[in-house]
């Protein structure tokens, strides 16, 4: 069986995320906030692009989630991830107050808290 995707280690060129189909692009722009947002520097630096960047995931997720070309299973899995990483974006916003732009708080979609897992 022959697979049209090429292993990282056989590419020598990088690809950038523009040249990924949208899907995939969206995926890996996601996994890349994902990078940033755990480094454990970043929340102590800059808790408030933190908490954007946590809102942009949630945000990207979503997307994912709606995406037709997906399995249900996938996207039904995106889904509850984003409602996740809003609830990690109203943490964040509740734990650091003082990194709420008052233009930007209103986007923060906090719900009652309820335990992650």
């Amino acid at each position: 069986m022959r697979s049209d995707a090429v292993p990282p280690s056989d590419s020598r060129e990088p690809v950038e995320e523009y040249e990924l189909p949208c899907t995939e692009a969206l995926l890996a722009s996601t996994l890349a906030l994902m990078t940033g947002y755990s480094q454990a520097l970043q929340a102590e630096r800059d808790p408030a692009r933190r908490l954007a960047m946590s809102l942009r995931i949630a945000h990207n997720l979503q997307h994912v989630a709606l995406q037709p070309g997906l399995s249900a299973p996938f996207r039904a899995l995106c889904g509850r991830l984003a409602t996740l990483w809003q609830q990690m974006a109203c943490c964040t916003a509740e734990a650091r107050p003082d990194c709420l732009d008052p233009e930007a708080s209103q986007h923060v979609p906090c719900t009652p808290k309820r335990v992650l897992h």
